[in-house]
């Protein structure tokens, strides 16, 4: 059976130190291929099945666009949605995320 959006999500946050028995809120962004996970203390915004930003207490990352015009869109959406980011590449973002996550 293919697997939906949320149970894709759900595995990547596993890999990525997320505990599966932690409660989460899905919301939609203005695309239907964008999508804000709200967990205890943190918001991680996904264009597609892939992380772009996320904000943890005072901390905002967000990834450069190294994709195409609909994931940037993603990404300005989350930026209006963020204090002043910090922008890195996608790689950067993704180790400062585990890190986050891990250190939950």
């Amino acid at each position: 059976m293919k697997k939906d959006r949320v149970e894709e999500a759900i595995d990547l946050m596993v890999e990525m130190g997320y505990e599966a028995s932690e409660g989460f809120n899905l919301t939609k962004m203005d695309s239907p291929t964008g999508t804000i996970v709200t967990l205890p203390g943190i918001q991680i915004f996904w264009s597609y099945k892939t992380p772009i930003g996320y904000v943890a207490g005072t901390e905002t990352v967000l990834c450069k666009n190294e994709w195409g015009p609909t994931t940037g869109r993603h990404i300005n959406q989350a930026k209006s949605e963020m204090l002043e980011p910090t922008i890195m590449s996608h790689a950067e973002m993704m180790d400062s995320l585990r890190k986050v996550l891990g250190g939950r």
